[in-house]
């Protein structure tokens, strides 16, 4: 008889969440929380929403606005300041606040922008120049 303590072998994979079934499911469980804890849900989609949007910008705008996002979600800053007084607004602040595992959210945010982008077609010196790709 098989166990019933944890997922078997092979079978676990992450569940895949589109940030509007995210959001939606973070408040509904906290449907009491106010102030601080919207304001920091709202910057933490909007974070999202600018590391998923602008992920293969072309222009200037559109590359900040992409590198900003990822620098905010990606590296680590501290939960709080050394001296415990007010925290900083970093990533790690942000998901302890909203009860959220920063590692999954990271996770899951690099494997989609692994999904989105495409793999390099052209072998590396087949003698096609970019110019010649782009025409």
């Amino acid at each position: 008889m098989k166990s019933q303590s944890g997922p078997s072998r092979g079978s676990f994979e992450p569940d895949a969440v589109l940030p509007v079934q995210f959001f939606a499911t973070l408040r509904r469980q906290a449907p009491l929380k106010r102030g601080e804890c919207q304001l920091l849900m709202a910057v933490l989609e909007d974070a999202m929403h600018c590391y998923r949007k602008y992920s293969s910008a072309r222009d200037r705008e559109g590359r900040r606005l992409f590198r900003d996002a990822e620098e905010w979600l990606m590296v680590d800053g501290p939960a709080a300041e050394p001296d415990g007084e007010s925290p900083s607004l970093s990533f790690p602040y942000v998901c302890e606040v909203l009860g959220l595992d920063p590692s999954y959210v990271r996770g899951a945010l690099r494997r989609w922008h692994e999904q989105q982008s495409p793999p390099c077609t052209v072998p590396f010196g087949s003698g096609i120049s970019l110019a010649q790709t782009a025409a």
